[in-house]
């Protein structure tokens, strides 16, 4: 008698959820059925009970990532992959983390004709690239690291969205990080860049990717991208802000040719994978109210130790990123 009362009960509130889900936001939209997280987005959900979670936005991505860090107060800072553009400047107490040195980088960009370095910075565009303290090939974080450094803060702009296994590499960086140490990210926000496309990061991939320990992009991540990125980068992040959400195309039917295509290549990049040469992808795409929602379930699921203090959305109209802090807790 419980059992089939229990039964009862789960299958009535699974039926609620259905019917607020496929008929609410119609109805009160008076559009195209909603997605999850874009009731969170648009509002018709409120964002996840998170302190600093709100509408306040944020402009400047370097006085973000310096808060409360002066250059009096010694506190030992890592930036990873800052490239050439650097969220701190450089000196004794802040150290580069990245996947091969200052002259590989630079290396790297200069075969490319028209790479963003060049366009950003004009002919001296070499000499804004960061000094590389640490190599890092695979591992943890934490063997690298000379006499067992630990460090006040750690940044990244538009890293944590390459990180195949997040749940990991969050808890690296948590090791790596002195009591009360906070992670403060810049991260795109897959509305309004050129993954508006794709499917969003579930939290199934996040957890899935940890229980199997995934080193690089999975071949479907791959071909995703290279299938839809070509057709998504003539939106621009305004043209984008533009678009309600439930506008905004999340997939679309390609000619043949094209798939075929994608194909092609992302069965190169896959072979290119497996021979340990690292082929690079948006494995994780978020909305800022996504990510706080998933950041948070991780969080009470024991997970991830950190907890998400501050998140700012972005910035309406001129901006395709949201900026987080996480603190170790």
């Amino acid at each position: 008698g419980q059992r089939k009362m229990n039964l009862f009960i789960t299958s009535a509130f699974a039926v609620i959820i259905c019917v607020y889900a496929s008929t609410g936001p119609s109805e009160r939209q008076g559009k195209k059925q909603l997605t999850y997280y874009e009731l969170f987005d648009s509002g018709l959900l409120p964002y996840v009970d998170i302190h600093g979670i709100g509408n306040q936005t944020i402009s400047d991505r370097t006085l973000y990532a310096r808060d409360g860090i002066t250059p009096s107060d010694n506190s030992m800072i890592l930036e990873i992959a800052p490239l050439c553009a650097p969220l701190f400047p450089q000196g004794p107490y802040v150290k580069n983390l990245d996947v091969q040195s200052r002259e590989e980088n630079i290396k790297k960009y200069d075969l490319e004709k028209n790479s963003w370095p060049k366009e950003m910075f004009g002919e001296d565009w070499k000499k804004h690239f960061a000094e590389v303290h640490y190599i890092w090939k695979g591992g943890k974080y934490s063997k690298i690291m000379k006499n067992g450094e630990k460090f006040k803060r750690i940044v990244g702009s538009h890293v944590i969205e390459h990180i195949p296994d997040l749940i990991s590499w969050l808890n690296d960086l948590y090791d790596l990080l002195l009591p009360g140490g906070e992670v403060r990210m810049i991260i795109p926000d897959m509305r309004f860049n050129w993954d508006h496309r794709r499917r969003p990061t579930e939290l199934s991939d996040l957890i899935g990717n940890y229980m199997e320990k995934r080193q690089r992009p999975t071949f479907d991540t791959l071909f995703e991208q290279i299938l839809f990125a070509p057709h998504s980068l003539n939106s621009s992040s305004r043209d984008l802000w533009n678009s309600p959400p439930y506008q905004r195309k999340r997939g679309a039917e390609f000619p043949l040719p094209f798939v075929e295509l994608a194909l092609r290549e992302s069965t190169w990049a896959r072979d290119q994978s497996i021979k340990g040469n690292y082929q690079d992808a948006h494995v994780n795409r978020w909305s800022a109210s996504a990510f706080a929602y998933q950041m948070n379930t991780l969080h009470n699921l024991k997970l991830v130790k950190f907890q998400v203090v501050n998140l700012y959305p972005p910035h309406p109209m001129d901006s395709a990123e949201f900026f987080v802090t996480l603190l170790k807790v």
